[in-house]
């Protein structure tokens, strides 16, 4: 256990002492929610705590609004409000999918919200606005808590982190590229190993981007100048592999010959590619101007031109990396993109599917509750929703993460039961409790912040407030925790038993499928007679990239790259033109057609 490991266990056990001290003096109904939610926000990354708050609040009040409208369009029928609640989750769990990063966590909030105010409202549906004021203060006293210690007590660091990984990407690409055009004509080289690496890497770069924008307010107006920062990487990555697929495919003496008009533009490496000591602004405008001088050269064959043509895209892609790197560093140098983000769902069949989960499991648990007369109903419904609404969307460790869930809830009613009737009994005052609790959330919280067993551990900390429950006027009815133990188990159990009976479609399926909705949309863009704009097939393909599962093999990567500049070839050649630029576009797409042969056979099977 490291010190930064035991550093966030004080940092969320300050936060949920914080949280519960305020309600508790506030005389709120249920102060373990202020404390849940305290160190639910709470996270390793202050980027990410924030951020995680920010989308936590949205949920919180949008499924309380939710709440009290069906309460009021259903008051006196029970089963028609479970239906339509039924709906709203799964809306939400649909929304968890489509949405990415901290947007999903906010999409599944206000799911669950929306059930842990019902679990409350539907014996009293006249109490339900006061209900949902209540709860929704409850969690935002949490989060306001949360955020408070991380402020004062966090440094962030995802601000740096991003500049550094942006900038390595964009360096790594620029000398890939220049390598490719000084080999050739030598001996045969092979580089789309390397290629297809920093494909996953940019496609990795969406989670981290958002907590920088989390720790940092000032790029939150600014945010699309990162996401055209990754999309300038991703056409890098395209320039780049344009030229290296046509001058790989040479003889020879024809490769040099084709590079040698962009090698005679591009200045030396170290002119367009970042270093400890350069400023990104002047880096991204030497490889702008590369850029044009290249586009500049006169040539007189198409594979010259298609050389020029992808050199200069990866230079101005290398710009628009370089410019994001500028707005982290030296904001003031940076150039505003005024793209905004664009909602592409790259395939809408897991959405569906998660969809219905959430949609099943507030119908099982409502029908078991309901036969079964079960006075805990309410709990179970609770966290079987939570269960489903936020680990579904997780793809491929959605199920492996639901069983750590399960079994680290499990073990912390234990851990609970030993505070609760071994501890506290003999002791008074806040002080102590928070002791008590600090005993257990501390190592609970620094084991959740390492690698070894992190959804059991994660499940641990966050549900020890909610099984102690503590509140006002303390109570030791061991008959009362152990219902509130067997619900939360229960609500889990079926959640994961769901999770397990409606799969979600396996990670070699969803490449196959995303290859396929790629081969569909390539054929549109030859028969619709508005195919539309570069930058929305961009953001298609980009889209499909980001959301590849882990396991995704290089080379599916490197056929959605294929894909990206075959599609912009059949655009140059449907917008028009002549001569020349009408050659390299046909060159274009004929080599890539020729070198992924095999992609669009199997894509068709």
């Amino acid at each position: 256990m490291t010190s930064a490991q035991v550093t966030f266990g004080l940092r969320l056990w300050a936060s949920v002492v914080l949280a519960l001290f305020l309600a508790y003096w506030l005389q709120l109904d249920n102060p373990f929610w202020a404390g849940t939610s305290a160190g639910i926000v709470c996270q390793p990354s202050l980027g990410a705590s924030l951020r995680k708050a920010n989308f936590r609040l949205i949920g919180t009040v949008l499924g309380a609004v939710v709440l009290v409208v069906l309460i009021g369009v259903f008051p006196q029928n029970r089963a028609g409000f479970l239906f339509a609640l039924a709906v709203w989750c799964g809306l939400c769990g649909f929304a968890a999918t489509v949405l990415q990063n901290f947007g999903s966590y906010g999409a599944a909030l206000a799911g669950y919200t929306a059930v842990i105010i019902a679990s409350d409202a539907i014996g009293d549906p006249n109490a339900a606005f006061m209900l949902a004021v209540a709860r929704a203060s409850e969690i935002g006293l949490g989060i306001v808590c949360a955020g408070l210690v991380l402020v004062l007590t966090a440094r962030g660091t995802a601000r740096a982190q991003a500049a550094s990984t942006i900038a390595t990407i964009a360096r790594e690409t620029g000398l890939g590229m220049r390598a490719t055009l000084e080999a050739a004509g030598g001996p045969k080289r092979d580089s789309a190993p390397a290629r297809r690496a920093l494909i996953a890497r940019v496609s990795a770069l969406s989670g981290l981007l958002d907590e920088t924008v989390g720790e940092s307010p000032d790029l939150r107006v600014r945010s699309g100048t990162l996401q055209a920062a990754v999309d300038g990487l991703f056409a890098a990555l395209s320039g780049w592999r344009m030229v290296a697929t046509h001058l790989e495919s040479l003889p020879p003496e024809q490769a040099a010959a084709d590079a040698a008009a962009a090698l005679a533009a591009l200045p030396p490496g170290p002119a367009i590619v970042m270093t400890a000591r350069s400023s990104p602004a002047d880096t991204r405008d030497r490889c702008r101007n590369a850029a044009r001088a290249m586009a500049a050269q006169p040539v007189s064959g198409a594979g010259a031109a298609l050389v020029i043509t992808g050199g200069a895209d990866a230079l101005l892609g290398l710009a628009r990396g370089l410019n994001g790197v500028a707005l982290l560093v030296e904001p003031a140098r940076a150039e505003l993109a005024g793209r905004g983000a664009t909602l592409r769902p790259p395939d809408l069949l897991p959405a569906l599917l998660n969809g219905v989960r959430a949609f099943l499991i507030i119908l099982v648990i409502s029908v078991f509750w309901i036969v079964t007369a079960w006075p805990s109903g309410p709990s179970a419904l609770v966290f079987g929703a939570i269960i489903v609404l936020l680990l579904s969307p997780r793809g491929d460790s959605a199920i492996s993460n639901a069983w750590g869930f399960l079994f680290g809830t499990l073990a912390t009613a234990g851990l609970a039961a030993v505070a609760d009737f071994a501890l506290l009994p003999g002791l008074e005052g806040f002080g102590k409790l928070a002791l008590v609790m600090g005993i257990f959330l501390v190592p609970l919280a620094a084991l959740s912040a390492g690698n070894w067993q992190k959804s059991a551990f994660t499940a641990m900390a966050t549900n020890f407030t909610p099984l102690l429950a503590p509140s006002n006027l303390p109570s030791y009815d061991t008959a009362a925790f152990y219902n509130a133990t067997l619900a939360i188990g229960v609500g889990v159990g079926m959640g994961v038993l769901l999770m397990a009976l409606v799969p979600q479609l396996s990670p070699p399926r969803r490449v196959q499928r995303a290859l396929v909705l790629t081969l569909r949309d390539l054929r549109r863009l030859t028969t619709l007679r508005r195919p539309g704009s570069q930058r929305a097939w961009e953001a298609v393909i980009y889209g499909r990239l980001a959301t590849l599962p882990d396991c995704a093999s290089p080379a599916a990567r490197g056929d959605l790259i294929a894909a990206l500049y075959v599609g912009e070839a059949m655009l140059r050649l449907r917008r028009g033109g002549a001569g020349l630029r009408a050659q390299v576009a046909r060159l274009a797409l004929q080599e890539a057609l020729a070198r992924h042969a095999d992609y669009f056979k199997k894509v068709r099977k």
